[in-house]
């Protein structure tokens, strides 16, 4: 966890510094943090077993979270 929390945290710096250095250009950076989607791709550890999560959304309803997220930045 400690390596998938800190990639994270540099993508979230990342795109603040993408967003100022864009903003004249009229660039704009969207950072969404979604909660937990049931992907599958918990159930797919590479070493041990994933920690055990509440029940995420779906795929779909991410999907939908998203296109709303861009509708509302134009």
């Amino acid at each position: 966890m400690a390596d998938y929390t800190a990639s994270k945290a540099a993508l979230a710096l990342w795109l603040t510094c993408v967003r100022r250095e864009q903003r004249r250009k009229g660039v704009h950076v969207l950072d969404l943090r979604l909660d937990h989607v049931e992907s599958g791709f918990a159930d797919r550890a590479v070493i041990g077993s994933p920690p055990s999560l509440p029940r995420g959304q779906t795929v779909q309803e991410a999907a939908n979270a998203i296109m709303e997220a861009l509708k509302s930045e134009k």
